[in-house]
């Protein structure tokens, strides 16, 4: 016997279940995705009568021939599932949806059904790169002190900040370094999570993770006035938090020459010979994260 509680997402409808767990599985019938909207739907299933709803009323109506569904009638929150094509010496049961719990997370599925009406890509989905919340924006508590007041990380979308970013990226790659200005801006530049640190409104250094490649960092700039005083610390370390979240095993770079001491304090390790890269000697780095 367990205890579970839900409901829908304005709060009009509200459940509680007393007894056990017949079953958990994700439904890929094409019925479920249109009706929630849905790519698959997780259900657990309980007996009728250990379904009790404790506020509101569920919305019921027919979706298909025997089958019924319901839903919040105020904010539209699929909620349960009913077949008539039980066996008529069964006790009743009702389907409700995973994701409705107040802990969705307390319950684990252990089977697809439905298959055969999977949407071509579902199960490509489990290989995409995570980001631990948008892979745009979002203000970051930077993850080391910062010496100087008023500056804080960003995560942005390269798409609306590029020429921000490379505000602080061409001054000290291209001017400072002498890095081929056709080389600064490339292909992986709009599938990177970038992170900005802003002084108030101005842009003063840059970082990009790239999940995609196994976590690889790059682009780390800072801008000379704003060198020495735990910025480029506080990048990668706020980087290696994402690339944690993301549950990647490691993050790597290919890093300058003179930055190897900076990344060596940071706990990287040199792989392999040195190489050339835009016409500077690189060396690549790797930190495990697990």
């Amino acid at each position: 016997m367990r205890l579970l509680t839900g409901g829908c997402q304005c709060g009009a409808v509200r459940y509680r279940i007393s007894g056990e767990v017949l079953s958990h599985v994700v439904c890929h019938c094409e019925s479920c995705r249109r009706t929630t909207g849905a790519l698959m739907v997780p259900w657990f299933t309980v007996l009728h009568s250990a379904m009790i709803v404790t506020q509101g009323r569920l919305a019921v109506r027919n979706s298909s021939p025997g089958v019924k569904r319901g839903r919040c009638l105020a904010c539209g929150t699929a909620l349960t599932y009913e077949s008539s094509d039980e066996e008529p010496l069964l006790e009743r049961t009702i389907d409700i949806t995973t994701c409705s719990l107040d802990e969705p997370g307390a319950l684990q599925p252990d089977a697809h059904i439905w298959t055969a009406d999977e949407v071509s890509w579902a199960r490509g989905v489990g290989h995409l790169p995570r980001y631990p919340f948008l892979r745009g924006h979002g203000w970051i508590e930077p993850k080391w002190p910062l010496t100087q007041p008023g500056i804080r990380l960003r995560q942005v979308a390269y798409a609306g900040y590029r020429e921000t970013l490379l505000a602080v990226r061409v001054p000290v790659f291209v001017h400072e370094q002498k890095v081929p200005a056709a080389l600064e801006e490339d292909e992986r530049d709009p599938h990177c999570l970038h992170l900005l640190a802003m002084h108030d409104d101005r842009a003063v250094a840059t970082a990009r993770l790239d999940l995609e490649h196994h976590g690889k960092m790059g682009r780390l700039a800072v801008l000379p006035a704003y060198r020495g005083q735990g910025l480029g610390r506080s990048l990668v370390i706020t980087l290696e938090g994402l690339a944690r979240a993301a549950q990647l095993p490691s993050v790597w770079c290919h890093a300058q020459l003179a930055a190897l001491p900076f990344y060596e304090r940071l706990g990287y390790r040199r792989e392999g010979e040195m190489f050339t890269e835009a016409g500077l000697t690189h060396v690549l780095l790797r930190r495990a994260l697990r």
